[in-house]
This record gives structure tokens, C-alpha cells and sequence, in this order.
């Protein structure tokens, strides 16, 4: 038995001093592995710094539950904010009811389709299934009420919707929330997460990369348009023989008066 034992051991040692020899021979024994420095990215947006993969090189923050109301609690909301998901369920539920009461008393008027928006917001509580992507009629009713403004990018088809839709009743007094479309992540610049300190850079530079934007259109008559036309010095290419029409105009200036009111209201 004890011959056994001295056998086992004197094994054991011959595989130790291997497994040295294999180690001497090794050209980067001496070599550190440098420190995996570990990042930990929430939807608090607390972190260091948020993967700027966002359009416009912005960072991305997924917002857990989606939708328009959840980007309100986001920014307006530290405990909605902190909290997991069970607690941002019921933060949501009781945001949803002061709203549908908002709603009911403020949306007067032909300008609103009170009936569809309301819909889409009790759709944003559901918990079985995510809330449907296309909220148009809620977005536009939440930056009535609550006095802010929501620019809405469709990455992957690079269109830009805006909330109000008219850019010239834009304000920089009003917040500015960039957001995904379908309200699933939300668009932050480090350490700014609200958008007015860089809208203006960034919108005109979306702008360039040609994605596509609803702009509003220009009113008047045709001789009123043409002298519009006229002041921004600008020309209209039509295509040989024929001639350009009311649309046109209202097109090419109501463009132009969106561009040069974002830049003189956003300095």
C-alpha cells in the first residue's frame, strides 16, 4: 500500500515539473493581461457614458415599459426612473389616469381626434403585449398638455416625425425629448439628456444625411408665395415646359421658413 502511495506522488511530480518546463518555455510568461475595465449600462442613464450608436451618434437608452407616456415619466420622474419594472407598471397606470382626465377637458375642437387618441393611450398600459409602435394622435396630445415637444426617428427607413408637426411653433422655452420610433429607446447627449442644448446641430446634420422630414407648409396666395420665394432668393426646378404650382411654392417656402426659424429660435 505504501509503495502505491510513493508511486502516485513521485507521478504527481513528474507532471508538476512538465507543466514547468512547458511554462519556461513560453515566450510571454512574463507578460500581464491588462485589467477588463467593466461597464454597466441602465435605462437610469447614470452610468459613465450610453452607447452612441444613436442617429447622429447619439447615445441609446432602451426604455422599459416603451411608449410616449414612459418617455414623459423618464424625464419628469426620478422615481419612475429608479425603479424596476413592477414599480414603473404602476407609476405608468396612475400617469395614464391623470392624463385620460386631462385629456377629456382640454381636447376641444375639430383639431383633435379625441376617441383615437385616448385609445392609443389606454393601449400603453397593456402588460401582455408592447403597445403599438404608431401613436401620432397621442404624441401630439401629450406635447399640447404638457407643454413639449418630441422628435420621433425611424431609423431604418431614416424619417424624422415631428410632435408639434409644425417646426415654426417649436419653442426653446418647451423641452425637446429625441426618441426612437415607437417610443422604445431614448436618444441622450451626455450629460445632456433633454435635447435643447444640441437639437439644432444635430436636426440640421440628420438633415444633410437626407433623412426625411414632414416640413410644414407655406400659406397664401400664389403672387404672396412668389414674393416669399423671392426673399429667401430661391428658385424652383420644374421640369421643362411646365410650370410650377401653388404646391410647389408652398413646398420649397414652407421649408425654408421651418430652417430659418430652428436656427434663429434654437442659438
Amino acid at each position: 500500500m505504501k509503495g502505491l502511495k510513493l508511486e502516485y506522488y513521485i507521478c504527481i511530480d513528474k507532471m508538476l515539473s512538465q507543466i514547468e518546463g512547458w511554462i519556461q518555455q513560453n515566450k510571454n510568461k512574463d507578460v500581464m493581461v491588462p485589467n477588463i475595465s467593466i461597464k454597466i449600462y441602465s435605462d437610469t442613464c447614470e452610468s459613465e457614458s450610453n452607447p452612441l450608436v444613436g442617429p447622429g451618434n447619439l447615445g441609446v437608452v432602451p426604455l422599459n415599459p416603451p411608449g410616449p407616456v414612459s418617455l414623459v415619466l423618464w424625464h419628469t420622474n426620478p422615481e419612475y426612473r429608479a425603479g424596476n419594472f413592477l414599480i414603473r407598471k404602476g407609476i405608468l397606470r396612475d400617469m395614464i389616469v391623470k392624463i385620460n382626465e386631462r385629456f377629456q377637458n382640454e381636447l376641444k375642437g375639430r383639431g383633435w381626434n379625441r376617441i383615437k387618441t385616448v385609445e392609443q393611450l389606454q393601449e400603453q398600459e397593456s402588460s401582455a403585449v408592447s403597445p403599438p409602435q404608431n401613436t401620432p394622435e397621442l404624441n401630439k396630445a401629450l406635447c399640447f398638455i404638457l407643454n413639449i415637444q418630441i422628435m420621433e426617428v425611424d431609423e431604418i427607413h431614416k424619417k424624422i416625425f415631428c410632435f408639434p408637426s409644425d417646426l415654426r411653433q417649436w419653442t426653446k422655452e418647451n423641452p425637446i425629448y429625441l426618441v426612437s420610433w415607437g417610443s422604445r429607446s431614448i436618444y441622450v447627449n451626455q450629460p445632456n439628456e433633454e435635447a435643447r442644448p444640441f437639437f439644432k446641430k444635430w436636426f440640421f446634420d440628420l438633415e444633410r444625411d437626407n433623412y426625411k422630414i414632414t416640413w410644414p407648409l407655406a400659406e397664401g396666395t400664389v403672387k404672396e408665395l412668389k414674393d416669399k420665394l423671392n426673399d429667401f432668393h430661391l428658385t424652383i426646378n420644374v421640369e421643362e415646359k411646365q410650370k410650377p404650382k401653388k404646391e410647389d411654392y408652398s413646398i420649397l417656402i414652407g421649408k425654408a421658413e421651418a430652417i430659418r426659424y430652428i436656427n434663429n429660435e434654437f442659438v
